[in-house]
């Protein structure tokens, strides 16, 4: 029998996801108080908004008659967990989804006069400029990122073992626990799922349902359906599988690192995962210098106050040793250990761990890619593409942010920066050598066994020292920074500091870090 189909067998049985005290150890620290809703308090609190509904007609389209029975056998404690997954595979469905996923022989296209091809073309770029403006100009200045992989299947194989690979062992450190803890099982609203539905256009996951299909669907029926997941507290097994497809990074991509993987799951998933999503980063502490995924222009403010610093460090006279990190494949490489430990810290309850350690252990995905398929099931990463991935990610780094020593920073007046952060893209600061490199060496021994690495050949380090007698601070090149014993590139006057696709913070173009540096 097919081991995939094995494993998605077995899932109807699988017994719920052991508890957070597993990554609990012996005298784990409370820490500051959280916002928080009791647990006895917000469970009946959904039972009461499904009743409610359950007394309102169920609509006619999808079945509704046979969701509210459902519901209503769930609030009597029947185990609705097979039946509801046969609701969902048989009415969020797409009939024509299994034709659209195969490939078919293409008709030689008809030839295209200069005209229309420039109509076309313009189109495209009106429509790009109107999703992205940064894509766009990236598309009209570098052109379309081409694909030169031959060995399509290789490609997938690589991707395997980069998805599968053994974890190391999680961190010996005691995780501290808040006082309180967050639910964010609670009962949702009309205007919940007004906001987390997913745009139009989106594409649709494997079981071929798309998203103006969703839109469709009944508001009361979806609210019913939402709000019998958080009832259950678990992922069905109709939503655990994913659909992944590789973006080329570079021009032209020719390494499987040069590519991206984008996991995309049933927009069911997506929008109660959205959900989720918003409710998470309402109440989730993180720390401040994180401006990734923010309802801000996070890239902007780390710009401003990266060159706010290389001023006050050449205006002020003021030393300046920093250093910009690059993780390698860090939203593919992280563990779940990991990624369950800082929602664990976050201050998250036994509901919401349980949810995700389930979600991350059965899961799985078919990588796709010139017109080649492999079903993987990963063990490490965060699913590029899940709208729950980005703050379960940022949650992992907030462990880091929150413990560097304050002692080890710049300082020039009040202001006072040790580092910043935009999603993978760090940047960490000192006002000595030693300080910097111990920075380095703490920030490499908190990602190793989170499964992370830096990515030395995409970082690079910059140390300004003034001079008093000459009035200026000067780019000191014989300061040299290590990580795990490999030095890092060292940032000259002519360096040309290169953003990436999500833009790391402060890259300028090297006249620009001559004028902040050396004044002239």
């Amino acid at each position: 029998m097919d081991p995939v189909l094995q494993h998605r067998g077995a899932l109807q049985s699988s017994p719920m996801p052991q508890s957070q005290l597993d990554f609990v150890a012996q005298g784990a620290r409370p820490r500051r108080p959280l916002r928080s809703c009791r647990r006895d308090r917000l469970q009946p609190s959904v039972e009461v908004e499904l009743r409610k509904l359950l007394t309102r007609a169920p609509p006619a389209v999808f079945q509704g008659l046979r969701l509210w029975d459902l519901a209503q056998r769930a609030l009597l404690g029947v185990n609705i967990f097979p039946s509801l997954n046969d609701y969902l595979r048989e009415v969020f469905v797409d009939p024509a989804a299994h034709h659209r996923g195969q490939r078919c022989p293409r008709r030689q296209p008809a030839r295209e006069s200069r005209r229309k091809k420039k109509k076309r073309e313009y189109a495209a770029t009106q429509e790009r400029f109107a999703k992205r403006q940064a894509d766009c100009a990236r598309a009209i200045l570098d052109g379309p990122c081409e694909s030169a992989i031959t060995d399509c299947r290789g490609l997938l194989l690589e991707w395997r073992s980069f998805m599968t690979g053994s974890p190391p062992a999680p961190p010996p450190e005691p995780v501290s626990l808040p006082p309180q803890r967050i639910d964010v099982f609670q009962p949702v609203t009309a205007q919940d799922i007004k906001v987390a539905l997913p745009p139009k256009n989106s594409a649709a996951g494997p079981d071929g349902f798309t998203a103006r299909l969703l839109r469709s669907v009944p508001s009361l029926l979806l609210r019913v359906l939402m709000n019998l997941l958080l009832l259950l507290h678990r992922l069905p097994t109709a939503w655990r599988a994913a659909r992944t497809s590789f973006i080329p990074k570079k021009n032209p991509a020719a390494l499987p690192s040069d590519f991206r993987p984008i996991t995309v799951g049933p927009v069911l998933q997506r929008l109660f995962h959205k959900i989720l999503a918003k409710r998470v980063m309402a109440a989730a502490p993180l720390d401040f210098r994180q401006r990734a995924f923010q309802p801000v222009d996070g890239c902007a403010e780390n710009i401003l106050l990266l060159s706010t610093v290389l001023d006050e460090a050449r205006c002020r006279l003021r030393p300046l040793h920093l250093a910009s990190v690059d993780l390698a494949k860090a939203f593919d490489r992280v563990t779940t250990e990991a990624i369950l430990r800082g929602a664990l810290r976050a201050g998250f309850d036994d509901a919401f761990l349980a949810y995700l350690r389930e979600l991350y252990a059965t899961s799985y995905t078919t990588l796709q890619y010139g017109g080649e398929e492999l079903v993987v099931q990963p063990t490490t990463g965060v699913r590029q593409g899940d709208p729950l991935s980005p703050v379960l990610f940022n949650m992992v780094l907030d462990e880091f942010l929150s413990s560097v020593d304050p002692r080890v920073a710049f300082r020039s007046g009040d202001l006072t920066v040790d580092a910043m952060a935009f999603a993978d893209d760090l940047v960490v600061c000192a006002s000595t050598p030693q300080g910097l490199q111990q920075r380095l060496n703490d920030l490499a021994a908190f990602l190793s066994p989170r499964g992370l690495n830096i990515d030395v050949a995409k970082s690079f380090t910059l140390s300004l020292q003034p001079s008093a007698r000459e009035k200026k601070c000067k780019i000191v090149t014989t300061n040299r920074f290590h990580i795990n014993g490999e030095p890092l590139p060292v940032s000259g006057v002519a360096s040309v500091w290169r953003g990436t696709p999500a833009p790391a913070p402060g890259h300028f173009s090297s006249k620009e870090t001559q004028r902040n540096t050396t004044g002239n």
